[in-house]
């Protein structure tokens, strides 16, 4: 200690970089969060535009997803089915942002193709249809929806 009782000048530059470290450490955590709240929203938005794409009739399909979003309530959680539509053709939110429309048409055919194989599919309105063209119409009708809006 010096002779006036303080503590050492070193002391106190050492409490200093602590604040700056520990201010600088919660300034980037923020940063981090924002950023990742952010930027989902974008890659969910730019996926759901690349998938939606695929429709050569978006009115029709925005139909047949009423229907869908009618009989299956647990449908209407957008990103929860975009999600679903997403593992069901193996991409995640970013690849399918950079895979192109006829890829992703040929994964999508690829899918529903798969679903009548294997029996995933359903009923409505008459008519026997794999569920991913049901999940890909209930999107369809959601952003009709939330472009209304």
């Amino acid at each position: 200690m010096t002779s006036d009782n303080r503590p050492p000048e070193r002391t106190s530059r050492i409490a200093l970089t602590r604040r700056i470290v520990a201010a600088g450490t919660m300034f980037g955590l923020l940063g981090w969060i924002g950023a990742s709240s952010i930027r989902p929203r974008d890659s969910v938005s730019e996926a759901e535009a690349a998938i939606l794409a695929t429709l050569r009739h978006h009115a029709s399909a925005s139909q047949i997803g009423r229907l869908a979003l009618a009989s299956w309530p647990e449908m209407r959680k957008r990103i929860g089915l975009l999600t679903q539509i997403l593992d069901d053709l193996e991409l995640d939110f970013t690849a399918a942002t950079q895979t192109s429309a006829n890829e992703l048409g040929r994964r999508l055919s690829q899918r529903i193709q798969t679903d009548f194989t294997v029996g995933r599919t359903v009923r409505l309105d008459g008519w026997l249809l794999s569920l991913a063209e049901v999940r890909l119409c209930a999107l369809a009708a959601l952003n009709n929806v939330r472009m209304a809006s």
